[in-house]
């Protein structure tokens, strides 16, 4: 990682040692991961929807039974128009012909060849309908909480490819298991174009040398007693030039203001610019892991509200418009064909609408859900199972059953990575399905 210190930056931010932390009024919204030793160059883009996104609603059926029962029984008022769906090629002789919402046009737009659906994916076992729930099982990759597990799927990651600490920035963690490696603890920092130590930490330069002096005193005294104080030093010699690397080379790269636009000043927009520049920084050769979330998604009521910042639609076009951007910019830099987006949620919504009266209908909690993986060697199709007649008419689950364990399509990830999905997956009722992702 050029000069940079990794592990050092990590104890100068003070996550998992001491030291100086950035302020706690800010959120913190990626976090990446780069692979130690040599490797392939491959990237991973995991994408998390907080809130339980509608994929029934951002992927609809337009044609077939399931369209018409969507359209007449199940979302009479929150059904799309099928003439407004974007229509997906490859489904030649199916029944059930599945879009996307017209809002996802400025990805489709770039990125249609190389974007796979996933039809009813989710938590295969009846996780119920807790956000934290789902989402801590998610994080950790099991299908049951499990005593003593706190190692989320994405740390196990970075521990089985002793990724360095350096190489594994937080800007956000989504459950705290995502960024719990046992081996070296992941960095937290923030926006990295308000990234200016002086201006966070000191309120001047003579302050902060100042500021350095007396932490270095402190902790030489601190050295004499225990081996943990010494390596306290070593890291705050290098605070400064560490942190002016940061500064100096991440915070000016250029990413954005391309053919398809620039990021906006969403969280998801800034999320994706910054995980760009990390992107665009790394050392070539090197496998890297980014984590970004956009949030809203528990969309009870006003989904279908076209005037509100909340609604489906709004969400998916400020999601769609930046990831448009950021894939943009992966092809302009030669990485696109090295990376993989993952879109995730933690649950999907209920089939059935729960009003009738257009400004206020929504989904409720589900289960199953539809969803979209793009980039790298990806083809255009579609994978999965439709739901089922129980499906629609069980009127107490009220939500789909997900067929595609979403363990499979990180599995296929992490097997194109040239990682052993079982040795990240590990859980005994766990058997991996291939996918065929990239084919």
């Amino acid at each position: 990682m050029k000069s940079l210190s990794r592990r050092n930056f990590l104890q100068m931010l003070g996550v998992g040692g001491a030291g100086l932390a950035l302020s706690p009024v800010l959120s913190p919204t990626v976090a990446c991961a780069q692979s130690q030793g040599a490797g392939d160059g491959k990237n991973l883009v995991v994408v998390n929807l907080l809130g339980g996104m509608d994929g029934y609603g951002a992927l609809p059926y337009y044609d077939g039974t399931l369209a018409t029962s969507f359209q007449n029984q199940l979302r009479p008022t929150l059904s799309l128009n099928p003439n407004q769906v974007i229509q997906l090629t490859g489904q030649n002789g199916l029944p059930q012909k599945i879009g996307l919402h017209p809002a996802w046009k400025s990805l489709h737009d770039v990125a249609s060849s190389r974007m796979k659906v996933l039809k009813n994916y989710g938590i295969v076992q009846d996780p119920g309908r807790s956000h934290d729930t789902c989402q801590i099982l998610m994080s950790l990759g099991v299908s049951t909480l499990q005593a003593g597990a706190n190692v989320g799927l994405l740390a196990r990651l970075m521990d089985h490819q002793n990724w360095d600490s350096m190489q594994f920035w937080s800007f956000a963690d989504t459950n705290s298991s995502d960024l719990n490696a046992t081996k070296k603890r992941p960095i937290s920092v923030y926006n990295l174009d308000s990234f200016n130590h002086n201006h966070i930490w000191w309120e001047s330069e003579e302050m902060a040398e100042r500021a350095n002096a007396f932490q270095q005193q402190l902790l030489t005294l601190r050295s004499q007693k225990s081996s943990l104080g010494q390596s306290f030093l070593t890291e705050s010699e290098n605070m400064h030039t560490t942190i002016q690397e940061v500064v100096s080379n991440i915070s000016p790269i250029n990413v954005g203001s391309n053919a398809t636009g620039d990021y906006d000043e969403s969280r998801i927009g800034q999320s994706l610019r910054d995980a760009m520049k990390v992107l665009k920084w790394k050392e070539s050769g090197k496998n890297m892991l980014t984590l970004v979330s956009q949030q809203g998604y528990d969309t009870h009521s006003g989904q279908a509200n076209s005037n509100g910042d909340s609604s489906l639609s709004s969400l998916i076009t400020t999601l769609s418009d930046n990831l448009a951007v950021f894939y943009t910019d992966l092809a302009l830099s030669g990485l696109l064909d090295s990376t993989v987006i993952l879109i995730i949620s933690e649950f999907g919504r209920t089939l059935r609408e729960n009003e009738s009266s257009l400004s206020v209908a929504g989904t409720d909690h589900g289960h199953g859900s539809n969803t979209i993986a793009l980039g790298a060697s990806i083809t255009s199709g579609i994978i999965g199972d439709d739901l089922t007649s129980n499906d629609l008419t069980d009127p107490w689950y009220n939500a789909g059953r997900p067929t595609l364990d979403y363990r499979d399509i990180f599995s296929d990830v992490f097997a194109w990575m040239g990682v052993t999905p079982e040795e990240i997956f590990t859980e005994t009722s766990y058997t991996r399905q291939p996918l065929g992702l990239f084919s």
